[in-house]
């Protein structure tokens, strides 16, 4: 509860993502992480994503790689940022 009265990110909550933003901050970057979740799964896959959005962006631009990859018959070595 202090934390909430401190302006803090409670501890048990930073599992969700990392971030030095005061907890107000950071409760509106969840909801625009969420949002964006949000209409993926509602609109299909964007054209453009908010990469810093992710918890693990590098993960994610692995999947896109492996996708390309798939889509093009092309082994993912071949391919690089």
């Amino acid at each position: 509860m202090q934390s909430l009265f401190e302006n803090k990110v409670p501890l048990k909550w930073k599992f969700a993502y990392y971030s030095l933003k005061p907890l107000s901050l950071w409760i509106k970057d969840l909801n625009k992480r969420i949002d964006q979740l949000r209409v993926w799964v509602n609109k299909g896959q964007p054209n453009v994503f908010w990469i810093s959005g992710f918890s693990f962006p590098t993960g994610f631009t692995t999947a896109l790689q492996q996708q390309a990859a798939r889509k093009s018959s092309v082994a993912i070595d071949a391919f690089g940022w």
